[in-house]
């Protein structure tokens, strides 16, 4: 072989060494715009499954203990006697135990609402004199929240959704829960519709006549 020939060759080698480094930087390239592209979509996805477990949290939260609220008899003297559940369309009240990782105890007062912040929140209070409200969030940033109470009119058997519940000697037989998030917001809130397990205080003073509580012992 010439050395014209050898130089040939060798030039031709160094161009197909340059042509692989070419298409190596271009794959290297396009792996790395895969794996920022990769990288997005985990982001994403983890965001959406944080918020759809935050979401259900809220929603496992209210279930259980709207669930357990109890229908403590009030005899107010010149009001009318009614249990202790308060319900209307932006603010909800009622007793019900406190959450299991508190252990047992006696019941709390908790108010769920839509606080300053523009945040769903649960307000609870122990039942005792002079104690101080504690408030937890369970969802941040939400537009509005709605409560519905399902049962019949005062003194009637007329069975309706009602935007508000009070002063009722019973609890509603059914409370709906919708949560309407800013625009934009890829959050959703499915259908939350609980039925209050509890309907009589077992401390209650049943009058037969009336078939109603009259009153609490002391």
């Amino acid at each position: 072989m010439t050395r014209r020939a050898q130089a040939q060759d060798a030039g031709f080698t160094l161009l197909e060494l340059l042509v692989a480094m070419a298409v190596l930087s271009l794959l290297a390239l396009v792996m790395m715009g895969g794996l920022k592209f990769s990288a997005r979509v985990w982001e994403r996805t983890q965001a959406t499954s944080d918020e759809t477990d935050a979401v259900s949290s809220a929603q496992a939260f209210i279930r259980h203990q709207l669930a357990a609220a109890y229908p403590q008899w009030q005899d107010t003297g010149s009001e009318r006697p009614h249990i202790l559940f308060d319900g209307a369309p932006q603010i909800l009240s009622f007793l019900a135990p406190p959450p299991a990782q508190f252990g047992p105890g006696t019941n709390l007062r908790y108010t769920l609402q839509r606080s300053k912040a523009g945040d769903l929140e649960v307000v609870w209070q122990s039942q005792q004199p002079d104690a101080e409200p504690k408030a937890t969030r369970l969802l941040s940033n939400i537009a509005s929240v709605t409560f519905d109470y399902f049962g019949p009119a005062f003194g009637g058997n007329l069975l309706k959704w009602w935007d508000s519940w009070s002063n009722r000697a019973r609890p509603p037989d059914l409370v709906r829960i919708r949560i309407a998030f800013p625009p934009g917001d890829r959050r959703v809130w499915p259908q939350l519709i609980v039925h209050p397990d509890i309907t009589v205080d077992v401390r209650c003073i049943y009058e037969p006549l009336t078939r109603t509580c009259r009153g609490r012992p002391e």
